[in-house]
């Protein structure tokens, strides 16, 4: 084979991998944040990347009840903004799923706080930042 038809085949073997990897978008990983009081983990909430879902749970078997927060910034925002809110009384390890649209070109944070009796926030976790991608 000559040199020139071996370049041709090396260039157009090169293509379809320069190809995959331009249309593949990068994808975020499922992202999570939880409560965690005297070493004692009390609440978690997860985004699942997949369906743009959020699961709330309440870990621990303390009277309490968890709630998360969802909120988004978008350029040019000085602040965020909430996007969602909803709660988990449904008792220890379970879980309350709820499905939400999210951007791709906004910024989110979300945090999981404990509550207690008529909804009233206990304890907080940190605030957990992420973006969402198509």
């Amino acid at each position: 084979m000559s040199k020139k038809m071996l370049a041709k085949l090396a260039t157009l073997s090169a293509v379809p991998v320069i190809v995959v990897g331009v249309g593949t978008p990068a994808s975020a990983a499922n992202q999570n944040v939880n409560l965690t009081v005297n070493s004692v983990l009390r609440g978690s909430l997860y985004f699942y990347e997949d369906g743009d879902r959020f699961g709330l749970w309440d870990d621990s078997a303390d009277g309490y009840g968890t709630r998360a927060y969802v909120e988004y910034w978008r350029n040019p925002a000085v602040t965020y903004y909430p996007l969602t809110s909803w709660s988990n009384g449904t008792g220890a390890r379970s879980v309350v799923y709820k499905t939400v649209d999210l951007n791709t070109s906004d910024t989110y944070r979300m945090k999981v706080c404990t509550t207690g009796d008529a909804g009233a926030t206990i304890k907080c976790s940190s605030w957990k930042y992420f973006q969402a991608s198509s």
